[in-house]
């Protein structure tokens, strides 16, 4: 069986020539089973026409429910490559990732079987994304927002650029982080590992939100500047009141250039953070969140954000 893997140019819409015309990316899980299973030639020519012509009927419903313009070449190797795919995803969860296992289950199961499981596994993922890219703000909600007041994203240009390619069945991260900051050039889910940390990072920008929605913030409409013009408007929210709560003990979020020089002149010494101040802090915005009723997550989440955040070496948020 050979496996398709060059990359043709397509003059037609026909479902088999979709699929030939589009290449079989070696990382997936799918491209190894069929490998394998023609190593131990445990397929047909039978099986694997069967197996490209149900795939090929996966993309044309893909193509007809979600292509715009037919005459769009990349959207229609879009939508086949999310058949690919989502297949394969389904193949590897339900042969627990073991080839000679997948070999059997895909000789006697439809296909259509492991694209269901695989968009199973990947729509909640969609959605989340969706959401938070058009709902995860904390402005213009706040009590008293003038109309036309800009939205205050709670994730930065390289989260939202990782948000735009779940929305795709692709990644921009190789590791699961606390704040995204040098996202990678964005690939597609390959495996259901690249699965399970989209979903672990989906959760840290989730509860990133909860937890500062949970802060006190009815004051941030008279920040100076305004939150907007921040790359990464909730790092400097947060300095804003580690700053406030390590000079002057209070909740605030006015930072300048001047306040944020003292604080690390008391916070640092040889770029380190000094432990006492970060066990205080930290203990502090646990403390907050708990009386919050923020859920444990929550809790843990904002711990090592502002873990992270003490951790910058005299911290300079962007555009201060």
């Amino acid at each position: 069986m050979r496996i398709r893997t060059n990359t043709t140019t397509m003059m037609t819409t026909n479902k088999a020539a979709l699929v030939a015309a589009t290449p079989l990316d070696r990382q997936l899980f799918l491209a190894q089973a069929l490998a394998h299973g023609d190593a131990l030639g445990k397929f047909s020519t039978e099986e694997a026409d069967a197996l490209y012509q149900n795939i090929a009927a996966i993309a044309h419903k893909l193509i007809t429910m979600k292509t715009a313009d037919l005459a769009d070449e990349s959207q229609l190797r879009t939508q086949v490559q999310n058949a690919f795919t989502l297949t394969s995803l389904g193949l590897e969860y339900g042969s627990q990732g073991n080839l000679d296992k997948a070999v059997r289950v895909l000789t006697r199961n439809r296909t259509v079987t492991f694209f269901q499981i695989g968009s199973t596994l990947t729509s909640p993922l969609l959605d989340r994304a969706r959401n938070l890219l058009k709902k995860g703000t904390i402005l213009p909600s706040l009590p008293g927002a003038p109309p036309g007041t800009s939205d205050i994203q709670i994730y930065n240009p390289a989260e939202q650029a990782f948000l735009e390619a779940v929305t795709k069945y692709q990644t921009t991260i190789r590791t699961s982080q606390v704040t995204i900051r040098d996202p990678v050039t964005s690939r597609n889910l390959s495996r259901v590992t690249d699965v399970e940390m989209v979903d672990r990072q989906l959760r840290c920008i989730e509860n990133r939100w909860r937890y500062v929605r949970a802060l006190p913030l009815d004051n941030v409409l008279k920040l100076t500047p305004p939150l907007s013009s921040f790359a990464n408007p909730i790092e400097y929210l947060t300095l804003g009141l580690i700053v406030n709560l390590s000079l002057h003990r209070r909740i605030d979020f006015q930072l300048n250039a001047h306040t944020l020089a003292d604080f690390n002149a008391i916070a640092y010494e040889n770029g380190n953070i000094l432990p006492p101040l970060r066990k205080r802090l930290l203990k502090w915005i646990a403390d907050y969140l708990a009386e919050a009723k923020q859920p444990e997550a929550v809790q843990q989440y904002a711990v090592s954000y502002w873990d992270e955040c003490l951790k910058l070496d005299s911290p300079k948020p962007m555009l201060l």
